[in-house]
């Protein structure tokens, strides 16, 4: 409903009708990399997930409450609505401080993020002591990790950009899987940063069988994604090559419109398809 609700809902649009994108990209190291970047949508289609997610549980709760009360219920979800909800802090901390959040001041709860590494890139959230314990852990203590200001929670929130610099100098040593698995192993939230190369070659989606072999006529065999789910009792659909220019020009003028050979030819001929 509303004076918007039949204007196309396009998903860039649709996005920046809330404060996120103007957020984005954030981070020390965006910053460092992007300092006058124009305001970005988050990857793939977030904003879509979350306003889908707002309709499933709205629906969920309109059951339940259907059961108790044996009436129905309309929903009614507005993707701008929860787009904007996605940052209600911001609004809750203006509202309290008359401060609002740019993407140079957007600094996560979390120490780490997006970090430099030998090979490319990997993310770090360093929320709790015990993270961090295993984090010097694995980082073998160094001298700097003994510093005072660093054993707490506030005190390494208070001091993020200078501990954040130092993981990074360290991580300039081993490679992003090599930090990924030892960090993992003693329960340490992290994870690579995979080139499509390295997606391909990636050994999860390897054991499941997620890319599929396609024969294509120009390319040869060539890796493709298949559904991202698996389900009993379900094939997966035959993966076929994206047409070439006219390849289907006889079966949809002939078959589907009527035109017979000659005219078909006369068509192509005429450089009309």
């Amino acid at each position: 409903s509303g004076p918007h609700s039949s204007y196309k809902a396009y998903y860039l649009n649709t996005y920046h009708s809330g404060p996120d994108g103007y957020l984005n990209p954030s981070g020390k190291l965006a910053n460092a990399l992007y300092p006058d970047r124009e305001p970005l949508r988050a990857g793939g289609y977030y904003g879509e997930y979350q306003a889908g997610l707002s309709a499933a549980a709205a629906t969920m709760a309109a059951i339940y409450s259907q059961s108790l009360s044996g009436e129905g219920r309309l929903i009614d979800v507005s993707k701008q609505e929860v787009l904007v909800n996605m940052d209600t802090q911001d609004f809750i901390r203006y509202a309290n401080t008359r401060f609002m959040r740019k993407r140079t001041t957007r600094v996560p709860l979390y120490i780490g993020g997006l970090l430099r590494c030998r090979d490319g890139f990997w993310i770090l959230q360093l929320h709790f002591d015990h993270q961090w314990k295993a984090l010097v852990k694995v980082m073998e203590e160094p001298e700097w990790s003994k510093d005072p200001r660093f054993q707490t929670i506030e005190g390494r929130a208070e001091n993020r950009e200078e501990l954040e610099d130092l993981i990074e100098s360290w991580a300039m040593g081993p490679q992003k899987l090599e930090v990924y698995h030892a960090l993992e192993q003693v329960g340490c939230a992290a994870g690579p940063v995979l080139m499509p190369t390295e997606v391909l070659n990636d050994p999860q989606l390897i054991a499941r069988g997620f890319f599929q072999e396609l024969e294509h006529p120009v390319l040869g065999r060539v890796p493709m994604p298949s559904l991202p789910f698996k389900a009993s009792q379900l094939r997966s659909p035959e993966l076929r090559p994206a047409p070439r220019l006219g390849e289907h020009n006889t079966p949809v003028y002939g078959d589907w419109l009527g035109y017979d050979k000659r005219a078909v030819a006369e068509l192509s001929r005429g450089k009309v398809i």
